[in-house]
């Protein structure tokens, strides 16, 4: 084989597992996330449920 193509070819194989090292560290870095609170969390529900209920209510009282 060619001296030159056989340099070419591990170059490009070099390259490659040196971009796929530097993707596999960043993916290896994970992003911090605020904790949510238990009670926020239960808070949230209890305001869609209520807005629920009352979106459910009124629908059925113009049917009337």
């Amino acid at each position: 084989m060619n001296k030159i193509l056989m340099a070419a070819i591990t170059g490009a194989i070099s390259a490659y597992v040196q971009q796929e090292e530097i993707t596999r560290a960043y993916a290896a870095i994970t992003t911090p996330h605020a904790k949510t609170s238990p009670w926020r969390l239960f808070g949230h529900q209890e305001l869609v449920r209520a807005r629920a209920n009352w979106q459910i209510k009124k629908s059925h009282h113009t049917t009337k």
